[in-house]
């Protein structure tokens, strides 16, 4: 083997070891990490969290969901954004149009503005 091909082997081995190693601990700075184990969703209408497993037949399909105890379709993916929990801007977006002007008057626990999942119902 010649001088320039062990170059080329230790620069190809180098950057698969550096892939390897943001595969494994450098995804979770950059959107959420590893998907966990459940899917926690959010009734935007009385504040309660419900959680799923992501083999679970009864987490909601199409949102959205269906809060299993009023029967209302209030139900929202939230994600845990650095300890607090939030909903994505298209998620809000399918609210709107789900409640068209009722929206104001049934979303009592996300802030339009900052789709932060608030601790209290707003005013």
């Amino acid at each position: 083997m010649t001088g320039d091909q062990k170059k080329l082997i230790s620069v190809v081995v180098l950057l698969l070891v550096a892939g390897a190693v943001y595969w494994f601990f450098g995804r979770g700075s950059m959107g959420g990490g590893p998907l966990p184990g459940q899917l926690t969703y959010l009734c935007v209408q009385t504040g309660e969290k419900f959680h799923y497993d992501r083999s679970d037949d009864n987490a909601p399909k199409i949102l959205p969901g269906k809060n299993p105890k009023t029967g209302q379709n209030t139900l929202v993916p939230i994600y845990d954004d650095n300890g607090t929990f939030r909903i994505t801007k298209r998620r809000l977006d399918a609210l709107k149009k789900s409640f068209g002007d009722q929206f104001a008057e049934v979303n009592k626990y996300v802030d339009p503005d900052t789709l932060e999942v608030l601790d209290s119902p707003r005013p």
